[in-house]
Order: C-alpha cells, then structure tokens, then sequence
C-alpha cells in the first residue's frame, strides 16, 4: 500500500468537521497523516479539531477559499498519494483502502475517482451504503470528496486555482484530462456527501452539473 495523506479544508466547519475527521479515523486502512488546513474560520473550527489531539495535524491561515487551503495542506503533505475531503463530508469506510489499492498497482493512474452518495438528513445517513449504483443518490464523483490523487500529478497539472470560489476541482479535472494526467473512475461509493444550506447554492449546482457533462463527454477518463 503507498503512503497517503489526507487533506482537509476547513472554514467555519464546526458543525461537521469532527464527522469527518471521524470517518477518517474509522477507515479499513489508516492514513499516514490527517492534515486539517482551518482556512480563517470565525467559528469554533480550530477548538473541535483539537480535541483529536496529535492524531490531526492542524494548519491555520487567513481566509483565501477552499481552493487555497487544499493547496497548503497538500504543499505540506509528506504522502504519495493526497485523498482529499471536505469538512462536512465523511468518507466511506474502505475508501482509503480501495483507492489505495488501485494506485498502488496500477502506477500509471495519476487520480482515481470513485462514486458519491449524496445525504440530506440524520435518517438518511442511517441508510448510508445501502444504495444501489442506479440510484439517484449515487453520482460520479466528480468532487474532492471523492478524489485520491498521485502526489506527484500535482507537478503535472499544477495547483487549484485559488481564484475560484466555485468549481475549483472541477476546472483542475479538466486542466488534468488536457496535459494528459492517467484518470481512472471507480465505481465503488467511496464519499458521503452532505448537501446542506451551507453547501452548493441551486445555481452553483446547475453549473457543477453542466461542467460535469462536459467533463463525461470528453471520453478521456478511464
């Protein structure tokens, strides 16, 4: 198995992030490294990711958007492989494992993505990973959640563009298919994701829906 590293963006992500940091911890395979990257949050965020104690790595900087800290903690990152996650997401609990797996014996692929499965409500998440890979709930995982990547890809296809506030992984997917970065999609569920007030906004959703068909209709994942 190679080295991974976690990568999680935070701001004002007290509500969520000790789910995520949980869902962390309670992996198949254990993570060399959680980094926590609390980007100027206002909130209590800082105080809940220290209660995990030396296990988290925390980093703390002034507010410049999620695209900005996912790129400090991977600049800080010692692993060969990044799994990115989002402060109010969990991942599934073989996700390490799986993705993992898949890097480790197919080291042409620079970036395996598997399937997200989308949860509104406490009832909802009860029912996590009983959904069939027909169901509404299950989507290509075209979101950092469900993304691990080679470490070394990043030297290829370059950072985030801290520019965006919106569709930041999606336009860094796109720039990955053009310089020709090894993709590879998985159709295991390996990312919980939450949609809340706090999450897309309905034109932020009708973008990323768009920005995903174009990426699908490139035929250049694998």
């Amino acid at each position: 198995m190679i080295s991974i590293s976690v990568v999680v963006p935070a701001w004002n992500a007290a509500r969520h992030i000790g789910d995520a940091i949980d869902s962390v911890l309670s992996q198949s395979v254990t993570p060399d490294e959680i980094i926590v990257v609390n980007d100027g949050s206002t909130d209590h965020t800082c105080e809940c990711v220290r209660k995990f104690g030396s296990r988290i790595t925390l980093i703390e900087q002034s507010n410049a958007g999620a695209a900005a800290a996912r790129n400090r903690g991977i600049a800080e990152a010692r692993g060969e492989a990044i799994a990115l996650l989002d402060a109010d997401d969990l991942m599934a609990p073989r996700r390490l494992e799986l993705q993992g797996s898949l890097l480790a014996h197919d080291p042409h692929c620079a970036i395996a993505l598997g399937k997200q499965q989308t949860f509104r409500s406490d009832p909802e998440r009860l029912a996590l990973g009983n959904s069939t890979a027909g169901s509404p709930a299950v989507r290509p995982g075209y979101v950092p959640s469900a993304a691990m990547v080679r470490a070394d890809a990043f030297a290829l296809v370059g950072p985030f563009d801290p520019s965006l506030r919106i569709g930041d992984f999606l336009e860094w997917i796109r720039r990955a298919q053009s310089r020709g970065a090894p993709i590879r999609e998985m159709e295991e569920v390996v990312a919980y994701r939450r949609l809340h007030e706090g999450s897309l906004s309905r034109s932020a959703g009708a973008q990323y829906a768009n920005l995903v068909h174009k990426l699908r209709k490139t035929g250049r994942t694998e």
